[in-house]
């Protein structure tokens, strides 16, 4: 595949435990690191979300596999098997991932840590989604240029030869952590979560005495 390049520095289904991604967590370890936050309750319902689409998943494939199996391993009329290729590669989809909980965890980890989106839509797109997130300049924005069709994004501030490339994501803090994992020590975009109810820095009272209370 011309996409093996890309597709080989992905991380691993170990790389996400090992850099405890919240879907990889044990359940005990967010209740003590989250324990009575709102974010507790986000990685668990997001937690959730996924295992209800893996138990889907799985039980669809389990459900067609056979037909798709005979169908795909049928011989033509000279004798061939026209589709035999095919029919290994849904193997491996069905037995090595579908109906492998952690493989199905990966993939959604993957989406929400190196998602793009533009136009309403999430994309993958190499290279890009390597850029680090810091809380400097504007936040990042990503458009379709020219007839080319190709995704830009532009740096939101200076950077000179040799200096690493960042973006400001624009988001706050529980959202970070619960889609990619990380928080930022100096995010302007952060904010309290109470309830569902955000409240941000310029919120008015946010930064009154009874507000901290």
């Amino acid at each position: 595949s011309r996409w093996w390049p890309y597709l080989d520095v992905l991380p691993t289904v170990d790389d996400m435990r090992r850099d405890r991604h919240p879907l990889f967590l044990p359940e005990g370890e967010v209740d003590a690191g989250l324990g009575g936050s709102d974010v507790r309750r986000k990685v668990l319902s997001s937690r959730r979300r996924v295992e209800e689409r893996h138990a889907l998943l799985a039980s669809d494939a389990e459900a067609w596999w056979p037909e798709l199996d005979t169908l795909l391993t049928s011989e033509d009329a000279g004798g061939r098997r026209p589709l035999a290729s095919d029919a290994e590669a849904l193997r491996v989809l069905v037995s090595d991932v579908l109906l492998d909980g952690d493989k199905v965890r990966w993939a959604a980890a993957v989406l929400d840590t190196r998602s793009i989106w533009w136009d309403g839509r999430r994309h993958l797109v190499p290279l890009l989604d390597l850029v680090n997130a810091d809380g400097r300049g504007r936040p990042h924005a990503t458009r379709v240029e020219g007839r080319s069709g190709h995704a830009a994004t532009r740096a939101s501030r200076a950077v000179g030869g040799g200096e690493q490339l960042f973006e400001n994501y624009g988001m706050p803090n529980h959202v970070l952590y619960g889609y990619h994992g990380f928080a930022l020590e100096d995010n302007p975009h952060d904010c309290g979560l109470l309830d569902g109810l955000s409240i941000g820095r310029g919120d008015p009272g946010a930064g009154s005495p009874a507000a901290r209370r």
